[in-house]
């Protein structure tokens, strides 16, 4: 028997094994690009939420509680909170020094934090020099690019995020100033006299001197004039004085006899008139108002603006003029007095500044601001802005005057002493 030796059985091949390395290798490629382009944006949204809260706490401590959403949605309406603090400041106050610190966190800039602590007069806007508010330099326009390039980390827009942090310092809010009605009959120059009586159930008014004497009337407590006839007796017993508003007490202004200065008359009813030097007559007299109690006059030189007192029947002497004044250009400053009140108004660049003294000229209120031509643009009176005082009875108005007769100008009024001004 024959017995043939089989092969040896054939071993199955195993099937390659698949890529599993490559596989592996390309999701941690993926991963790693993912956290590459992710960290980034991961880090904006971090950023995004810091600038967020940064700048909405800037605007709550440059404005108060409007600051946050007008920084956000009206960037002009915000920076014209922001004049208004400026304006409504004293030259040597430091409006934004609270802020400077969130300004650099902001904007990272050093240069901008120097500029919030700068004081009020050196700004353009508040002295006509100096750096302009512009150059704050904050606003949430980086904010938009800042959500962009947080994205998908932050959703739903950047403006959801902006909310003022717990115990963010917050600015009080400063109301506009008034806004000025149309008052109609005064001229733009009052001249040296304003002398004011008792016509009817109105005010009869005395304007200037000499032959630029002008006589008017008002029955609105001084929202409208018309001319007063120039009667011999009226102007006698009215024009070219400055007077109590019972007319005992008489004020008169005159070169002394041998022309080296001015002097003031004082005259009460059934008595012999006083006199008293004021100043040298090389000094130009920009008004005059008085009570029964004193006339104060001021006068400008060459180098100055001076402000004096006379009590009646007494030695006048030279009061400090408050900065708000003393710094003025001398077409731009007034004076009034009524009960016992010394009231000075300042115009420069169409803001109109009011200070007043209750201690006859001993000391001075801070400066109040009565009105601002940059907060009413349509009006357009920045060159004729309501600097001009007249004093009837418990009212001051604050007026602008007109060179044309048919003309209307700006006026306010003050029931206060010049504490605060309202449109009439």
């Amino acid at each position: 028997m024959h017995i043939s030796a089989s092969a040896p059985a054939a071993v199955p091949r195993a099937a390659p094994a698949p890529p599993l390395r490559l596989r592996f290798v390309l999701i941690l490629a993926l991963v790693a690009w993912g956290l590459w382009s992710g960290y980034p944006r991961l880090q904006s949204a971090f950023r995004l939420h810091d600038a967020t809260v940064a700048t909405a706490d800037y605007g709550l401590c440059m404005v108060g509680p409007t600051g946050p959403t007008l920084i956000r949605d009206r960037d002009s309406e915000f920076q014209r909170l922001v004049r208004r603090r400026l304006i409504a400041s004293a030259a040597s106050d430091r409006p934004f020094h609270r802020c400077a610190k969130l300004a650099l966190n902001v904007t990272g800039s050093v240069d901008i934090e120097r500029i919030h602590n700068l004081t009020a007069g050196e700004f353009r806007e508040f002295a006509g020099r100096g750096v302009a508010l512009a150059e704050l330099g904050v606003s949430a326009a980086p904010l938009a690019q800042l959500f962009s390039n947080a994205w998908p980390f932050a959703r739903g827009g950047y403006t959801q995020l902006m909310k003022p942090s717990l115990g963010a310092v917050e600015a009080a809010h400063v109301p506009p100033p008034p806004r000025p009605a149309a008052g109609r009959g005064l001229p733009a120059k009052s001249g040296i006299y304003r002398n004011v009586w008792r016509e009817g159930e109105g005010f009869g008014v005395a304007l200037g001197a000499g032959s630029d004497t002008g006589l008017y009337v008002t029955a609105d407590r001084g929202l409208s004039f018309r001319v007063l006839p120039r009667r011999g007796d009226v102007f006698e017993l009215h024009a070219e004085r400055c007077a109590s508003l019972d007319g005992r007490r008489v004020y008169r202004l005159s070169p002394r006899e041998d022309g080296g200065a001015q002097q003031v008359l004082f005259s009460l009813e059934g008595a012999a008139p006083q006199t008293s030097e004021l100043s040298p007559i090389s000094e130009r007299i920009l008004g005059s108002a008085c009570d029964e109690r004193s006339l104060v006059v001021l006068t400008a030189d060459r180098e100055r603006l001076h402000l004096r007192l006379c009590p009646f029947g007494g030695r006048c002497g030279e009061l400090p003029l408050p900065p708000a004044v003393a710094s003025a250009a001398p077409s731009g400053v007034d004076v009034a007095k009524l009960k016992g009140t010394i009231v000075l108004s300042s115009a420069q660049d169409g803001v109109v500044r009011v200070v007043s003294s209750r201690d006859e000229g001993r000391t001075f209120t801070p400066a109040v601001v009565a009105f601002d031509a940059a907060e009413y643009p349509e009006l357009g009176l920045s060159r004729r802005a309501p600097s001009r005082m007249l004093a009837l009875g418990d009212r001051l108005l604050l007026f602008g005057g007109s060179a044309k007769a048919n003309e209307t100008y700006p006026v306010l009024a003050s029931d206060d002493q010049g504490v605060s001004f309202r449109t009439p």
